[in-house]
């Protein structure tokens, strides 16, 4: 039971896409969000329970709050936006 509460937990998904990340060579472009920001955003969004990046945009922009839970549970220093996730998967 232990061995499959430590894997198959959110904190677990979470620990084997951070790292996941920190092993893949990402190409960088020009943007002011880090490759680990945008895609630890996506899935606080599922996370979250939010119903559309608009609404998960605006949450950033008006629940300090939320800035801190997603930094804390997410590990995001800058909650991308919409704009920023859609430019990213088109790469």
């Amino acid at each position: 039971m232990g061995f499959a509460r430590k894997y198959l937990s959110a904190d677990g998904l979470l620990k084997v896409v951070r790292h996941g990340l920190r092993k893949e060579k990402l190409k960088e472009l020009n943007s002011v969000y880090s490759w680990s920001d945008c895609v630890m955003s996506g899935l606080a969004i599922f996370g979250f329970k939010c119903p559309s990046f608009l609404q998960f945009e605006k949450h950033l922009a008006d629940e300090k709050g939320f800035r801190r839970c997603l930094r804390n549970l997410y590990g995001v220093e800058k909650g991308a936006s919409d704009t920023c996730l859609r430019e990213r998967l088109d790469v």
